[in-house]
């Protein structure tokens, strides 16, 4: 059974995460290629509910790795090209071993921001 897109999300780190597609489109390949994370469990996401994405690379010697980011600013597509988005925060180049761990990385990172815009409000 291929897995991404249609799967339930799963629950981690505080997180729900929704499968994408593959990675890559071979067979035997079926593990979800990148997940988009939202604080809430939703029917359907939408761009308000997606906090941070965790995506699937290769490491030197190919092994699988994991990147997260968080703080996305999502553009629509135009002039042909479809839409993407840019991230506020990446994981940087050290990668993470499992889909866990980066998810821990996105949960720690978004509860950091929100505890600075906390202490910045209170400053006000």
């Amino acid at each position: 059974m291929r897995t991404g897109y249609g799967q339930p999300p799963k629950r981690v780190a505080g997180l729900w995460l929704y499968p994408g597609p593959p990675l890559l489109d071979l067979r035997g390949y079926d593990s979800p290629g990148a997940y988009l994370c939202s604080r809430q469990q939703v029917d359907r996401l939408s761009e308000n509910d997606i906090v941070g994405v965790v995506t699937e690379g290769r490491g030197p010697r190919g092994r699988t790795v994991y990147h997260a980011a968080i703080g996305p600013d999502f553009h629509p597509p135009a002039r042909g090209l479809s839409g993407y988005a840019d991230w506020a925060k990446t994981s940087g180049e050290k990668p993470f071993t499992s889909v866990t761990a980066a998810a821990k990385w996105v949960a720690a990172e978004l509860d950091a921001a929100a505890a600075a815009e906390t202490k910045e409000d209170q400053e006000q």
